[in-house]
């Protein structure tokens, strides 16, 4: 498969915004994608037992340092990179 970014605006740093505002993040995110002309599928970010869940944006065609620049511009911690075999977190530094 291809490589593809795994981000989010959700919860920005330790902050605990209302859905309402994590909602309006992830538009602004996905209308930034948007005009990237990137190839863009929803997805969900999730704990290990699934007990916290982010809406989030599985980003094909951008390579992992764009993807991290675009998350430290939303203040994410890490994102996620697939890189084709394997999924790994990538911390914003």
């Amino acid at each position: 498969t291809e490589p593809f970014a795994g981000i989010t605006a959700w919860n920005p740093r330790h902050e605990r915004p209302t859905p309402a505002r994590n909602e309006a993040a992830n538009r602004e995110l996905d209308a930034d994608l948007a005009a990237l002309g990137l190839c863009v599928l929803p997805a969900a970010g999730f704990d290990p037992r699934r007990t916290h869940v982010e809406p989030s944006f599985a980003v094909f065609g951008i390579s992992i340092e764009d993807a991290l620049e675009l998350a430290r511009c939303y203040r994410q911690a890490a994102i996620v990179w697939w890189d084709g075999e394997r999924a790994t977190v990538a911390w914003v530094r």
